[in-house]
């Protein structure tokens, strides 16, 4: 009877140690406020144009964890997500599922592979694709772009204005126990959009803002960035340039990555701290006309940053 309890006890153990870990979501808003969707909260949002949006989920201690979520409108159904498999010479595409409103994949490339299901949603009679991409397994991966597709619900239009000023000289401060930092008074703040950002700033249109990201690790900065450059041509984004400059006498790495989506040229600053164990990544993302046409405010905003735990 003894040695029954001892079994029991620990095929309890291997059960519940074995257990995923339960998903949680947290609801998201398009741009245009055309509709609303339930996202993982451990990925961060990337970008927001229109009704259009990017979601990434980057662990900087493991390659295996890096996921994009994209959700975009279309015209011509599922065509243009089944083209993205067949077009890409540097995978084999395993299609292990097909179904009215979706088609699920295997990208293969040697012994490395990684799951990527697309399904068409229909709001306002508008068509969405939700592009799910991870290197989970495909109960995980599906488990996920299902939940999204199911939650993704109408949401309230809103006429979206493009706000032309290059800039506002007059700043508000941003501050926390960690660090401070100043941008426009006629920008808004999100606190804690995600779960791996502490805030989002940025113009109410969209068309300009960053997001902070801060988080503990043994990983130095040249690691943190040498793993961030792999997922970004990973996920088919150029890498422009990545560099070390001095930011109010502190070493910084500045990374520059553009990307196409849905037709639209996006480009992205990241400027990335190590201080103590902790990292830190002030990053950019938006139309590249607009990053282009603020370059002198994105920095001005930059090095009004200031550290406060040392």
């Amino acid at each position: 009877m003894k040695y029954l309890s001892i079994i029991l006890s620990l095929l309890f153990f291997l059960f519940t140690s074995c257990k995923e870990k339960e998903v949680t979501y947290k609801q998201f808003s398009a741009n245009d406020k055309s509709y609303t969707v339930h996202i993982p909260s451990d990925f961060s949002l990337e970008n927001s144009i229109g009704n259009s949006m990017a979601f990434v989920k980057s662990n900087s201690n493991s390659k295996s964890d890096f996921s994009t979520i994209l959700i975009y409108e279309t015209d011509n159904g599922l065509r243009q997500f089944e083209q993205s498999l067949t077009t890409n010479p540097k995978f084999e595409f395993l299609l292990y599922k097909h179904t009215e409103n979706g088609i699920y994949a295997e990208c293969i490339k040697g012994m490395w592979s990684a799951v990527q299901i697309g399904l068409l949603k229909t709001i306002n009679c508008k068509q969405f694709i939700i592009k799910v991409y991870t290197q989970k397994s495909r109960s995980e991966t599906e488990e996920i772009a299902e939940h999204i597709f199911n939650t993704m619900s109408e949401g309230i239009p809103s006429e979206v204005s493009q706000n032309k000023d290059k800039s506002d000289n007059n700043l508000l401060s941003y501050s926390n126990p960690y660090y401070s930092i100043s941008y426009p008074k006629d920008w808004t703040i999100v606190n804690q959009p995600d779960e791996m950002s502490d805030v989002y700033i940025g113009k109410t249109d969209g068309s300009l803002g960053f997001t902070i990201v801060r988080f503990d690790t043994d990983a130095t900065l040249a690691e943190i960035v040498s793993e961030a450059r792999s997922n970004s041509e990973l996920s088919g984004m150029a890498v422009k340039s990545s560099q070390s400059i001095l930011i109010n006498g502190i070493k910084c790495n500045k990374m520059v990555n553009e990307y196409e989506f849905q037709g639209i040229l996006i480009k992205t600053i990241a400027y990335n701290f190590k201080r103590n164990n902790t990292f830190y990544s002030i990053k950019f993302g938006t139309q590249k006309k607009y990053v282009d046409d603020n370059i002198e405010l994105i920095e001005k905003i930059v090095r009004t940053l200031t550290f406060k735990k040392l």
